[in-house]
């Protein structure tokens, strides 16, 4: 992010990259209490707002549901572009296969995590500079795919999920049917997220980092 940043670029050399980063902890304690299994789920978390991309991701469903007819999308979050997304929905005849959760509070967050096969990241601009989203759906041993943009890209490797080119409807259904018709991909992906996040994203990591950089100055 601060190497395609028009400021940040020229104070490269004085950059230090900490992560954010999650209580994986309070995810697990959440988990132990859930049953669930997973369904061919396609799963977006965050505000319904513009640069967000859900509109993108609810075009892509006609053509999964082409390839996995028992796929459905649920999205999660509140925001002003609700009623242009439900319009949308309607338009498209998904009315059956895309359901708005609206907020949800922590445990129903977890579940909606551990059912979905694929969580989908598919915002388009600088405004998601990391997407601690992506975290929260590794850590609950989801795979992920992202937008392939600054920052955000950085979450994304070969093992735990796929990138796509921002906008690009064709492409992102593409990568969700590559990863929902597989259900051991699905749970390779999955472990690979989970140790990801326990290795590099962490609280307890991320702040031994701060410690370190602060008591080298």
């Amino acid at each position: 992010y601060a190497e395609t940043s028009p400021i940040l670029h020229e104070f490269l050399s004085k950059c230090h990259v900490i992560p954010n980063g999650i209580d994986i902890s309070k995810f697990d304690a959440a988990i132990r209490t859930l049953n669930v299994r997973r369904a061919k789920i396609v799963l977006f978390v965050g505000r319904l707002v513009l640069p967000k991309g859900i509109d993108y991701l609810i075009r892509a469903m006609p053509a999964v549901l082409k390839e996995v007819p028992e796929a459905k999308l649920v999205i999660v979050g509140e925001g002003e572009e609700q009623k242009k997304l439900v319009a949308l929905v309607r338009n498209l005849a998904l009315e059956d296969k895309v359901e708005f959760r609206g907020y949800v509070k922590f445990k129903e967050l977890v579940k909606s995590y551990r059912e979905a096969s694929v969580f989908v990241l598919p915002s388009f601009t600088r405004l998601e500079n990391f997407g601690i989203v992506l975290l929260e759906a590794m850590a609950c041993r989801t795979p992920v795919i992202a937008s392939d943009i600054p920052g955000v890209r950085e979450n994304i490797t070969k093992d735990n999920g796929l990138l796509f080119p921002p906008r690009d409807v064709d492409r992102l259904a593409n990568s969700i049917i590559t990863i929902i018709s597989d259900d051991e991909k699905v749970k390779r992906m999955g472990e690979a997220g989970r140790k990801l996040v326990e290795e590099k994203y962490d609280w307890n990591e991320i702040a031994e980092q701060v410690s370190k950089l602060y008591g080298g100055l």
